[in-house]
Order: C-alpha cells, then structure tokens, then sequence
C-alpha cells in the first residue's frame, strides 16, 4: 500500500502545478502549443538517469514507452488548451472524472484485467469526490450552455481529448512497468515527450508561435515556469512511482485528492493573498466541497478495507 502515499504526494505537487499552469497560460504563456512544447523538452533532463540503469528494451516495449510519452505530450497540450478558457478547478475535474472511465475501458477490454468489487467502488467515490470538489466557484463560461441545447465545445471536447491522451499514457505507462525495471522504463517514456516537442518544433506554424514566445517572454515568467516544471516533474515522477507499484484504475481515479488540494490551496490564496488566486466561497459551494471530502475519504476507507 506504500503507493497510496506517493500517490497522495504526486497529487499535491500537481495541484499547485495546476493553479500555476492556470495563472501563466491566463497571464505569460498564452499559446498552449508553445506550454505543451517546452514541457515535453524538458524531459531531457531525465537522460541523467541513464547512467542508473538504462537499458534497450525490445521493439514493441520501445514502442509503447515512447508511445506513452507521446500520449502524454499530447493530452497536455488539450489540457493546457482546456485551461486557458476555464477554471483550473473546474477544467482539472472534466478530465480528471473522465479519464478514470477510459482507463476502465482499456484495462478491462484490452489488456483484460479484472477490476475488482472494492476497487470499483474507491473509483466511484474518487470520481464523485472529485465532481463535486470541482463545482463552480465563479461566474466563468459554464461548461454546458442552454443554448440551442449545445455545449461549450471549446472547454468540453478539448477536455475530453485530454482525458483520452492521458488514459492512453497511464494504460501503456503500466503496461511498459509490468514487463521491465522503473528507471529504463521511466527513461523510454521520457524520450517519448521529447521527440513528441520535437515533432511540435517541424510544424511551421507551432515553430512560429513558439520562437515568438519565446522572444516576449518576460524573464520572470521564466522563473516561475521553470519552478513550476520542477514541481510538475517531481509531481509526475512520483505518479509513475506509483503506477509501478499500484493498480492504475484506481491511482488515476485517486485524482479527487488532487481536486481537494486545490480547493484548499484556492481557499489559503482567497483568505490571504487574494491578488493571487481569488475564488467565491458561498455556503452552497462551501457544502458541496466538504461533501466532495468526504465520498474522498470514503474511497479510502474502500481501499483500505
């Protein structure tokens, strides 16, 4: 059970990596094909690792690592496009409730892995923990419109085409530990993301929005981007710890912690530093969040049975 801290730490280091995320693309780094871009490059500082325990993996397992890595490159770029016109705490919870039921698709139809009563159940209480941790808390674009009975399909289908990359990413991330060592297979993936923002950087068009931004980005934004890369890599890294250790239905489902910490961190921000990070906490919201804690704490208490 060793994995369920490390899950609940990686969850903290990627909330704060959310709000911040939130704040540059809103702010500082306004394209998402750039953020996606220099996210995946940076994962070439992994190739440290190589002297560690790096070895060739046979041909369909490189193709699933790098695949993965891929996967994942690609659903930031739909989450970082996501973020930039909703809330981090309402864009986060979209594609954290529907990346879980990808993943139970895959698992169960593809690589025919029984889910078991429990875990069914922890899943079930994360998710609905989630949704209702990420309820409204402003007068954002609301992801459904009553509107000729449409939806909002800037927020909406760019929120679920990241929950399916990611879902992609965390099914062949297990499938890679099931058949090799952490560090070489950590290391593939990784090589994934950079050849990934390698092949953002061949595009014309995303190679002109990238050398521009480049060029006006402030070098205070610099800073803080780079922090907050740090924060995601130690997030990330800690996930995939527990991916190789623990089931990935459940780990990704687990998400909801990850709601929760925004929640308390957007309440610390608005009480004390609310030029920062400002939100609306009514009672009703007030409610919904606790509500949301508490089917959290419930999955746990699944989990542990």
């Amino acid at each position: 059970m060793l994995w369920i801290p490390i899950t609940v730490s990686a969850y903290f280091f990627l909330a704060l990596v959310a709000l911040v995320d939130k704040k540059l693309l809103t702010h500082r780094v306004p394209e998402p094909i750039a953020y996606a871009f220099y996210v995946g490059l940076l994962n070439i500082v992994t190739f440290v690792l190589i002297p560690f325990g790096f070895n060739m993996l046979a041909a369909p397992l490189a193709l699933f690592a790098l695949s993965a890595g891929i996967a994942f490159v690609v659903g930031i770029y739909f989450l970082y496009s996501t973020l930039r016109r909703s809330e981090a705490s309402r864009a986060i919870p979209l594609i954290g409730a529907t990346t879980p039921l990808f993943i139970i698709f895959f698992t169960t139809v593809i690589s025919k892995t029984p889910i078991t009563t429990h875990e069914l159940f922890a899943i079930g209480f994360f998710i609905l923990g989630g949704l209702l941790l990420s309820s409204r808390q402003s007068d954002g674009d609301p992801l459904f419109r009553i509107n000729g009975n449409t939806i909002n399909v800037k927020i909406v289908v760019p929120g679920i085409l990241a929950a399916f990359f990611f879902a992609c990413s965390f099914f062949l991330t297990e499938e890679v530990f099931n058949q090799t060592e952490f560090i070489p297979g950590f290391i593939w993936m990784r090589a994934g993301n950079v050849l990934a923002a390698l092949f953002i950087l061949l595009l014309p068009t995303a190679r002109k929005i990238i050398f521009q931004t480049s060029k006006h980005l402030a070098p205070s934004s610099k800073k803080i981007f780079l922090a907050n890369q740090f924060m995601g890599g130690s997030g990330n890294l800690l996930l995939n710890i527990a991916i190789f250790l623990g089931p990935v239905t459940v780990i990704n489902a687990m998400q909801g912690v990850q709601y929760f910490f925004i929640f308390l961190l957007a309440l610390f921000f608005t009480a004390f530093y609310p030029r920062v990070i400002r939100e609306s906490f009514t009672p009703r919201v007030l409610f919904s969040k606790l509500a949301g804690i508490f089917l959290i704490i419930a999955g746990f208490a699944v989990l542990f049975l």
